[in-house]
C-alpha cells in the first residue's frame, strides 16, 4: 500500500470471523474508492484462522495480531500506530460503509474546518434510522456543548492521521472503550466536527452491542470503571460546566456497581440523588429491587433523557 493513502481504514476485530467479511466488502464496493490503507488488528481472536482466511479476500489488507485479547481502545491503538492515512477512519468489524461512502467522505472533507482534528461522521443503524440524537445537525461543537451531550449519538469517529496518531485513545485496560475518556481529551484540544453525512450502519442487533446488556455483571464492571475514571480525570469540569451530567454520573455509577455487585452502590447514588430527584428516586427504587429491575430503570431513565441509547 502506497505510503500517500489518502485514508486508512483501523478495523480492530475480535471474534469477528463471521462478520468481517461484510465490513471489508463494503470498504472496498465502490468503483471510485480513494486511495485507501486498510489495517485489521486481531485483538487476541480464537478464529485467527478463519479471520486470516476472510481477509485474504484482499491481499492489500495489512493485519497487526495481539497474541491475547487486550480490548478495545488497545485494538485501535495498535491501528492508529500502523496506519498511513492523512485521514484515519475506525469502523467495528461487524459495521459497515454505505454504499456511497466515497462521495460522502469526500463531501466531509471539503465542509471540515481545518481547525478541527476529529471528525463525527453520521451513522444509520441497520433498520435505516438515524443513531445520532440531531441528524440534521453540522458545526463545531466545543467543550462546554460536547458536556452537555446535545449532540449526543453514535457516530463513525474520523481523525486527522498525524493528530490521532500522536493522540491515540486513552486506555485504562477494559474490553470495552470507555470513549468518553478520549473525546475529553481531543475536545479539549480542539472543537470536535460534527457532520450530517451518513457513512457507516451500525449494526445494533448484535448482542456486545453498546445498547445492549447494560446490567450483564462483568458488562457493568468494565462500566464502573469507566465511570470512576472519567469523575476522577474529569469530575471538577463536568462539575462546573454540566452539573446536571455530573449527578447523572453518580446515579449510573450507583447503578453499575449494584448490577456488577460491588460496594459502593448508595454512596455514589447520594452524591447524584439530590439534584436530579425524579431520577434519583427511581433510581432508588432500582438499587432496592436489585438487577431484575434494572432493565426498568433504563427504559424510564431514557424516558427521562437521563440515558442515550447511542453513545
Amino acid at each position: 500500500m502506497s505510503e500517500a493513502a489518502l485514508l486508512s481504514v483501523v478495523v480492530p476485530a475480535y471474534n469477528a470471523a463471521a462478520t468481517i467479511g461484510a465490513t471489508l466488502d463494503s470498504i472496498h464496493a465502490p468503483n471510485d474508492c480513494p486511495a485507501i490503507d486498510v489495517v485489521v488488528v486481531d485483538d487476541g481472536s480464537s478464529d485467527a484462522e478463519q479471520l486470516c482466511a476472510a481477509i485474504g479476500a484482499y491481499p492489500d489488507i495489512r493485519l497487526v495480531t495481539h497474541e491475547r485479547n487486550r480490548g478495545m481502545c488497545a485494538a485501535r491503538n495498535s491501528g492508529i500506530a500502523a496506519s498511513r492515512g492523512a485521514f484515519v477512519m475506525i469502523l467495528d468489524a461487524d459495521d459497515t460503509l454505505v454504499p456511497d461512502w466515497p462521495a460522502a467522505f469526500a463531501r466531509i472533507r471539503a465542509r471540515w474546518p481545518a481547525e478541527s482534528n476529529l471528525c463525527f461522521a453520521g451513522c444509520r443503524n441497520t433498520a435505516g434510522a438515524p443513531t445520532m440524537r440531531e441528524p440534521g445537525f453540522e458545526g463545531l461543537v466545543d467543550l462546554r456543548t460536547f458536556v452537555s451531550e446535545r449532540y449526543a449519538g453514535e457516530y463513525l469517529p474520523v481523525f486527522r492521521g498525524d493528530y490521532v496518531r500522536a493522540h491515540p485513545y486513552i486506555d485504562i485496560g477494559t474490553r470495552k472503550s470507555c470513549g468518553t475518556l478520549s473525546y475529553f481529551a481531543w475536545v479539549r484540544d480542539a472543537a470536535i466536527y460534527v457532520s450530517p453525512e451518513v457513512l457507516r450502519i451500525y449494526d445494533d442487533r448484535r448482542g456486545g452491542s453498546v445498547s445492549r446488556d447494560w446490567f450483564n455483571a462483568a458488562k457493568a464492571g468494565e462500566s464502573v470503571r469507566c465511570l470512576e475514571e472519567e469523575l476522577a480525570r474529569y469530575g471538577d469540569m463536568l462539575r462546573q460546566l454540566a452539573p446536571d451530567k455530573f449527578a447523572e454520573r453518580w446515579l449510573k455509577l450507583a447503578i453499575y456497581r449494584r448490577a456488577a455487585a460491588h460496594a459502593g452502590a448508595w454512596s455514589a447514588w447520594r452524591r447524584g440523588a439530590m439534584r436530579k430527584p425524579a431520577v434519583g428516586a427511581a433510581s432508588a427504587l432500582a438499587l432496592i429491587l436489585g438487577p431484575g429491575a434494572m432493565t426498568s430503570f433504563l427504559a424510564l431513565a431514557k424516558r427521562l433523557n437521563v440515558v442515550k441509547r447511542y453513545g
